[in-house]
């Protein structure tokens, strides 16, 4: 809510299923905890996603990158039959479920006019970064800032060290969104935990 700034006023058009993390915590958590409004739909269907958008007044949705082309596409063809441009409320479009590529990011800017917000989560950790509000894709094939955990770029060594910045490594995650580890498997926690050199908590 804080990071992508939802508003009581909002209304977002939820089309991703509920079992992913993206669909329930940031479709189905943000809209309502916020005081906003959601509008599920049963299943993914880009003539559908036209057909609300343009009456009911969704000011933002949250998709995968499929999602979008098929969206944009559909976008197209409506026009083409209908000889005018659709017409949609949007200020912002974020993405979920794969990297935005910055083509498809440019192509939602010049469709909807809207902010793009390619952000970056997973199912064991959700959210972790977001562009702010205001981004404009001039960093292309960026996912913004930190919003929820705390992150460590470590290198791929057994102790995990921590990088300085600029460098390239594994992104590590800890904090309140953070799965706790997996139930029942305390091999598959050793594997994939470490414990931090600084703070309190494992990475």
């Amino acid at each position: 809510i804080a990071s992508w700034r939802l508003r009581p006023d909002d209304v977002n058009l939820n089309m991703m299923p509920l079992f992913h993390v993206g669909g329930i915590a940031r479709n189905l958590f943000g809209p309502t905890l916020s005081g906003g409004s959601l509008v599920a739909a049963p299943g993914f269907d880009p003539i559908m996603w036209w057909d609300v958008a343009e009456v009911v007044g969704v000011t933002w949705y949250y998709a995968s990158p499929t999602m979008h082309q098929m969206i944009l596409r559909t976008g197209k063809e409506r026009e083409l039959d209908r000889g005018t441009t659709s017409k949609t409320g949007l200020r912002m479009i974020a993405n979920a479920a794969g990297g935005l590529l910055p083509s498809l990011a440019e192509q939602l800017k010049e469709c909807f006019g809207a902010v793009i917000l390619p952000s970056y989560g997973m199912t064991e950790c959700m959210p972790i970064s977001t562009p702010p509000n205001d981004y404009k894709l001039d960093r292309p094939g960026t996912s913004g800032v930190a919003v929820g955990p705390e992150l460590c770029v470590a290198d791929a060594g057994p102790d995990a060290t921590p990088l300085a910045p600029g460098e390239v490594g594994n992104i590590m995650v800890r904090g309140a969104p953070t799965m706790a580890g997996y139930e029942n498997n305390e091999a598959a926690n050793a594997e994939v935990f470490r414990a931090s050199e600084k703070g309190s908590g494992r990475f």
